[in-house]
Order: C-alpha cells, then structure tokens, then sequence
C-alpha cells in the first residue's frame, strides 16, 4: 500500500512538473513607448499604421539629411577619387537569386557611405550601387548574397542547394589613380558549379577635373 501511494505521489509531481514546464505563457506585447518614445493608441490597427508611417517619413526625412551632409563633407577635400561600383550577375536562366548588398566606407571614423539595399540578381544584371566621388584614402566595402535562396536551386549545375556568399573589397584612392571602376560578379565555379563572387577593378590613371 505504501508503495502504490508513493508511485501515486511520483506520478501526480510529474504531471504537475511538466504543466508548468510546457505551458504557453500569455504573450504580452512591449510597451510601445520604450520603442517610439511617446504615447499613443495600441488596440487599433489604423493607429499603429498612421505611428508606422510617421516613422517612415521620419526616417526618409533623416536620411536625406544625411546624405545631404556626407555631399558637404566630400566637397571639403581638394583632393578627391571617382569610384564606381556595379554588382553583375551572369545567370543565365530566369531563376530569382536574393541577396544584400552593403557598402560601407569611413573617414576618421565619419561614414561617408553608408549603403545596404535587398536586390534581386535577375539575368544578365549590371546594377550600379554607387556612383560618386570620394576623399583620397583607402576604402573597405563589402557583399553579402544568399543564393538559391527561393527555388533551391542554382541556375547552373549540380550541386543543387544554397550557399551564403561574402566579398570583401579593398580601394585604395590615390591621386595616381583618380578613377576607379568596380565589378562584383555573380557566376557558377566552371568545376564544382558552385556559385562564387568575383571581382574586376579598372584603375584609370585619368586626371579628374
């Protein structure tokens, strides 16, 4: 008898243990002042759109300024580069590839560009991402892509799968170097098939006005 209450006792503990263990908590949504920084109205779904889009414009507003100032601050050094950056894509079939792009330069630790975009690497694509002068210096920017990300599948050959691809390029502006072209390039590995990221840099020796 005593051993029969005891597993009795055991198992009421278990169920007991595992109902607080597995219960879902009730979800409590975060105050939306510690986001937004000021008050307004949660239980309607037209009033979080309207807050949505104030940010929005706010953030575009923001942005603008910035780039304005960054314009300002480029036409400050005499002396100065060209660069030019477009990302290529060499698919050849009509197969959506994803990725992100991100370009990143600084100056005494000031960002001069500061450029992240979600593109889609549609075939034969050459997309600009920056056009635009620079202070002489040496600058470091990156790519980021995943590839096969929708279908699964790459437009070339086996392996089939998905890869995450990084670039790194380094430009080191000189005035010897006035002018320099970019191309990130997006193509299948001849051997494996496996896509890569290369890279082609066009140095001119061009003296810019």
């Amino acid at each position: 008898m005593r051993n029969i209450f005891l597993k009795i006792s055991i198992y009421l503990l278990i169920i007991n243990y595992e109902s607080k263990a597995f219960s879902d908590p009730e979800y409590i949504p975060p105050d939306p002042f510690l986001i937004t920084g000021d008050n307004f109205d949660t239980t309607k779904a037209e009033e979080i759109a309207n807050k949505l889009s104030q940010l929005q414009d706010k953030n575009k507003e923001i942005r603008a300024k910035i780039l304005a100032l960054q314009d300002i601050l480029v036409s400050k050094f005499k002396d100065r580069i060209e660069l030019k950056v477009n990302i290529i894509s060499e698919q050849k079939k009509e197969l959506p590839q994803f990725g992100i792009i991100e370009l990143n330069a600084t100056l005494n630790n000031i960002s001069i560009i500061n450029y992240n975009k979600p593109i889609l690497f549609e075939k034969n694509m050459n997309l600009p991402i920056f056009y635009g002068p620079l202070p002489v210096g040496k600058y470091e920017f990156k790519v980021h892509a995943i590839v096969g990300q929708q279908s699964n599948n790459w437009p070339y050959v086996l392996p089939q799968g998905k890869w995450i691809l990084d670039k790194d390029v380094i430009v080191n502006g000189t005035l010897n170097n006035p002018i320099q072209k970019i191309n990130i390039i997006l193509k299948a590995d001849p051997s494996s098939g496996v896509p890569k990221f290369e890279t082609t840099q066009d140095l001119s020796e061009e003296k810019m006005e």
